[in-house]
């Protein structure tokens, strides 16, 4: 997808846990996970962007149909440097999570259908993937995690790349 310039959806799927990027142009647009500590306003938390008492204003409007990063933006006074910079690292640690999901296959979707967001990352692919070894290496279970995966993960990146 990202050598051809194509978009799409790519998502894993563990018992109820969903994680999913979503590219276009070839590039990564944003991510999405319906696991708790991968939300958008959980992620600026952990960056010190923001206070968790606005967890929930940004869950009330995202209840009522706003994307995370229009929630986030309409509840608090970020900018949308900090917005993207906080979903910059949401996507690294996404992928760096679905990477220890070994013998899941990824599923693979037309953009189709998928409401519009404004968040556009526009990230290269490989950036992307250096971001989400520098996230795995800075998380202990998730570097525990990936050796297991050994051979996976490359033979994984190639099929999507």
């Amino acid at each position: 997808m990202h050598k051809l310039g194509k978009g799409g959806i790519i998502r894993l799927e563990r018992g109820t846990a969903r994680k999913q990027l979503v590219l276009s142009g070839g590039r990564v647009a944003y991510a999405e996970s319906n696991v708790p500590e991968d939300h958008l306003a959980r992620v600026l938390v952990r960056m010190s962007y923001l206070d968790r008492k606005d967890i929930t204003q940004v869950t009330v409007l995202m209840k009522s149909g706003q994307p995370s990063d229009e929630a986030i933006a309409a509840a608090t006074e970020l900018t949308r440097q900090q917005i993207e910079e906080g979903a910059r690292e949401q996507v690294g640690g996404i992928l760096a999570s679905m990477l220890t999901w070994p013998g899941i296959d990824p599923r693979l979707y037309a953009r189709e259908g998928l409401p519009g967001r404004s968040l556009d990352l526009q990230m290269p692919v490989p950036e992307l993937v250096a971001r989400a070894a520098r996230y795995a290496a800075a998380d202990p279970a998730t570097a525990r995690a990936l050796p297991e995966v050994q051979g996976v993960v490359s033979a994984g990146c190639e099929a999507l790349l």
